[in-house]
C-alpha cells in the first residue's frame, strides 16, 4: 500500500534560541527558524522530505531542499521548494519546481553526488505514483546543480511497469562501480512484479542514462516484502567498495513484517553481486525492521562506514514505541545479524525509526551523529512527533535519555497531530559556521492561519540563522534623482491584508548617523484600490507609498531611514526600525530594531499565559504585567532581546508572589522608546 499523509503550507518564519544537552554531552547553543511554503493552501504536506545539498553558488554554505507531494492543495501533483544557504532567510523559497497531477513530485528528495561529472552537486526528486506510460509507474527526475539553479531543466527517469511505485525511495550510491563518477539508487517497492526491487542508476560524465535497462536491478527475496522501501549509500560498510543497503520492511525473516534489510558491495563488476541480509533478532512480528535506512558515516569512530535501521513498529519498550539499530561496518564476513547499538522509543506509539538523517558531528565527539524521528510522540500533544540525537559511539537505551528536538508550533496548542520527524535531515553547513545543522519536517503542521499547512524546522548551530521578516523592501527616487518622490514598495511574511493598523515614520540622519528630524507619513488602517500620493496602499500582498522626501534646502542629510508600526487583525504587532532610504535598499537587520509582541495564550487564561516577544540584541527591553488602572503587577524580563522570539510564562501572581485576582490584565513590551500591548483576562 501506498503511504501517504494529509497535510498543507505556508511560509512564514518564527526564530528561537535553544541550549540543548544530552547527558554528559553538550549541544552547540543553537537557532531555528521554521520553512514552509508561501502558499498556504491544504493538503500540500510540506515537510514529508527533505535533504541537505553542498554548496551550489560558491558562497560557502550550503543548500537545503524540501519536499510538498500533496501541492497543490492535495491534488498530489506535488512541488520542491530549494532555500541558498545563509544566515538570513527569505519567507519564499530562493527557487520552486512543481510537479504533475498525480505524480507526487516531492514524495523523496535526495542529494545524490555529482552523477554528471561537470564539478557540481547534483539532487533527485521522486514522485511515485506518476502515471506516465502506467499507471502508478513512478518517475525520478536528476537535477544536475547549477550556481543559478533557474536554468536547471530536470531529467527524467521513468520506472518500469504500471503499478511498481518507482521513485518511492531514492539515495546516493556513492562510486558503487568504481568508475570515479557517483552513482544513485532508487526504490520501487513494488516493483519486479510484486518482489520489489531497486534500481542502481550509473552516473557517466554528460549526465545518466534514462534508460533503466543501463541500471543494476536488484530485486527483493519474496513477494510483498516492500523491497526497496527505503535506500541508502552505506560507503565502505564492508570493508571494500562503497555498498548500498535496501529496506524490505515486510519481510519476514523473524516473523510476519518483521522486515529486513540486505547490503551489496559495488566493484567494477556490480552486476556480479550478491547480498548480505540483516534481521534483527530484537525485531519481532510486525516491528518492520528496514522501514528507513541510511547509511550514518562513522558512527563507531573507526575507520568503516556503519548503518542505521528504523524500526518504528517495534515493540520492545511498548506496543509501537519503535526502535533504531546502529549496525558497524566490519570488514572480515559479513556484519553482525543484529544491530550492535539500539535505541527504544520512549513509550507505546511513539514509532521512533520512522525516519533517519547523517548528522555529520553535531555534538563534538569526532564521531558521526544520528537523527532519529518519532512522529506520533504524543508529548505535548497527541502525535505531535519528537526527533532525537543518538550521538556517535553512544550506549543502547531508550530515547528518553537522549537530546531531542521539540515540536515548537508556530501557534501555541496546535502541536496535535503535527506528526513532526516524518522526515529528519541534516542540513549540511547551512549557516556557513564550519559545524553541521540539522532539520525536522513537520507535514501535518498547522500555520499561522491555524490551517493544517506542514513546516519543517531549521537548527542551526551558530545560533544566527534568522528570518527575513521584511519579505521585500524598495526605496527610490521617482523620476530618478534628487527630485521628485521616494517610491516605497514592501511587504512582511505576513498578507497585507490582514493589517488594521500602520505607522509609517521618516527618519532624517545627520552625517553622524543621528536622528536630525523625524516625522509620521501615515497612521491607520492601509487603503485598497488608491494610487493616490500620500496614502499608504495595499498592492497584492504588499504596501506602496509615495513619500515627497525631506523639506528643499535640508542640510546635513546624511541618510533617510523609516520605521513602521504594525498591529494585525489576530493581534500580532511588532516595530520594525532602520528600514533603509534610497542611498541604501538593503534592509540593515543588524542594527533593526525587531521589537514584536504575540497574542497571549491561552486566553483567558486559568491558571497561566504563555507571553512571546521578540527584540534586537541591541534592545533592552522590560515585559511587565500591569492592571487596568495602570498598575504594575509583575515584571516578567528586564534585559536585552536575542534577535530570536523569547517564551515567558505569567503564572498569575504578583511581584510580591500573592495571586492577583481575576479580571483584565495589559502586557506591555517597551524599549524605553516605544511600547506594545497585548490584553488578557485571567480567570480563576
Amino acid at each position: 500500500m501506498f503511504f501517504s499523509f494529509a497535510s498543507n503550507l505556508r511560509a512564514v518564519f518564527f526564530p528561537m534560541v535553544l541550549i540543548c544537552t544530552v547527558g554528559a554531552l553538550s549541544m552547540p547553543v543553537q537557532g531555528a527558524v521554521h520553512l514552509l511554503d508561501e502558499v498556504g493552501a491544504a493538503d500540500h504536506e510540506f515537510g514529508r522530505s527533505m535533504t541537505e545539498i553542498e554548496d551550489l553558488n560558491g558562497d560557502g554554505k550550503w543548500e537545503f531542499l524540501v519536499g510538498a507531494p500533496g501541492a497543490p492543495s492535495g491534488s498530489g501533483g506535488g512541488a520542491v521548494f530549494l532555500w541558498l544557504g545563509g544566515t538570513e532567510l527569505t519567507v519564499a523559497a530562493d527557487y520552486q519546481w512543481t510537479g504533475v497531477i498525480p505524480e507526487q513530485f516531492g514524495w523523496s528528495v535526495a542529494r545524490i553526488g555529482d552523477v554528471n561529472d561537470d564539478g557540481k552537486p547534483d539532487w533527485a526528486v521522486g514522485a511515485p505514483t506518476s502515471n506516465e506510460g502506467g499507471l502508478g509507474k513512478g518517475k525520478v527526475y536528476l537535477f544536475y546543480g547549477n550556481a543559478n539553479p533557474a536554468v536547471i531543466t530536470p531529467v527524467g527517469i521513468l520506472g518500469e511497469i504500471g503499478g511498481d511505485n518507482f521513485g518511492f525511495s531514492v539515495s546516493a550510491a556513492g562510486d558503487f562501480d568504481n568508475d570515479g563518477v557517483d552513482d544513485l539508487i532508487i526504490g520501487a517497492p513494488n516493483g519486479a512484479a510484486g518482489l520489489g526491487a531497486a534500481y542502481v542508476v550509473f552516473g557517466k560524465s554528460g549526465g545518466v542514462s534514462t534508460d533503466l535497462a543501463d541500471a543494476l536491478r536488484l530485486d527483493g527475496p519474496v513477494n510483498g516484502s516492500t523491497f526497496g522501501w527505503s535506500v541508502t549509500d552505506v560507503g565502505n560498510f564492508l570493508g571494500g567498495a562503497d555498498c548500498v543497503a535496501v529496506g524490505a520492511p515486510l519481510a519476514t525473516s523473524f516473523g510476519l513484517e518483521a522486515g529486513a534489510v540486505y547490503v551489496y558491495e559495488g566493484g567494477s563488476s556490480p552486476n556480479n553481486i550478491s547480498d548480505h541480509e540483516i534481521s534483527s533478532s530484537g525485531i519481532k512480528a510486525g516491528g518492520q525492521y528496514g522501514f528507513a535506512v541510511r547509511g550514518v558515516g562513522r558512527w563507531d569512530g573507526d575507520n568503516l562506514d556503519d548503518l542505521a535501521i528504523g524500526a518504528p513498529f517495534a515493540n520492545d519498550a511498548g506496543a509501537d514505541a519503535g526502535r533504531a539499530e546502529i549496525v558497524f561496518g566490519e570488514s572480515f564476513g559479513p556484519p553482525s545479524s543484529t544491530g550492535d547499538r539500539f535505541v527504544n522509543g520512549e513509550v507505546g506509539g511513539d514509532n521512533l525509526g520512522f525516519s533517519l538523517a547523517r548528522l555529520y558531528d553535531v555534538i563534538g565527539t569526532s564521531a558521526d551523529d544520528v537523527l532519529i524521528g518519532a512522529p506520533f510522540h504524543d508529548q505535548p500533544q497527541t502525535d505531535a512527533g519528537k526527533a532525537y540525537v543518538f550521538a556517535g559511539g553512544s550506549s543502547s537505551g531508550g530515547a528518553g535519555g537522549l537530546f531531542g528536538y521539540e515540536n515548537v508550533p508556530l501557534m501555541p496548542g496546535t502541536e496535535a497531530d503535527d506528526f513532526f520527524g516524518t522526515a529528519v535531515a541534516s542540513a549540511g553547513d547551512f549557516d556557513g559556521d564550519g559545524l553541521w545543522d540539522a532539520a525536522v519536517g513537520a507535514p501535518n503542521g498547522n500555520i499561522l492561519t491555524n490551517a493544517r499547512a506542514g513546516f519543517a524546522r531549521l537548527y542551526d548551530t551558530s545560533g544566527g540563522v534568522v528570518p527575513a521578516f521584511v519579505t521585500t523592501w524598495s526605496a527610490g527616487w521617482v523620476p530618478a534623482g534628487a527630485s521628485g518622490v521616494i517610491q516605497l514598495s514592501f511587504a512582511f511574511s505576513v498578507p497585507a491584508t490582514s493589517f488594521v493598523d500602520v505607522t509609517l515614520s521618516r527618519q532624517v540622519l545627520d552625517e553622524n548617523r543621528q536622528v536630525a528630524d523625524s516625522q509620521v507619513l501615515w497612521s491607520g488602517r492601509p487603503l485598497s484600490g488608491t494610487t493616490a500620493a500620500g496614502v499608504l496602499a495595499v498592492d497584492g500582498e504588499g504596501f506602496t507609498f509615495a513619500d515627497p522626501g525631506p523639506a528643499v534646502g535640508t542640510t546635513g542629510v546624511g541618510a533617510i531611514n523609516y520605521s513602521i508600526e504594525a498591529l494585525t487583525a489576530d493581534g500580532f504587532s511588532f516595530t520594525l526600525d532602520a528600514l533603509s532610504g534610497p542611498e541604501d535598499l538593503r534592509f540593515l537587520s543588524g542594527s533593526a530594531s525587531l521589537l514584536a509582541l504575540q497574542p497571549a495564550w491561552p486566553n483567558p487564561a486559568n491558571p497561566a499565559v504563555s507571553v512571546r516577544f521578540r527584540a534586537s540584541v541591541r534592545e533592552q527591553v522590560n515585559v511587565r504585567i500591569f492592571d487596568v488602572r495602570g498598575g504594575l503587577v509583575r515584571t516578567l524580563y528586564r534585559g536585552n532581546g536575542t534577535g530570536d522570539w523569547q517564551n515567558l510564562i505569567w503564572n498569575g501572581r504578583t511581584d510580591t508572589d500573592r495571586a492577583a485576582a481575576s479580571g483584565l490584565y495589559f502586557i506591555r513590551l517597551d524599549n524605553g522608546d516605544r511600547s506594545l500591548k497585548q490584553r488578557v483576562v485571567l480567570a480563576r
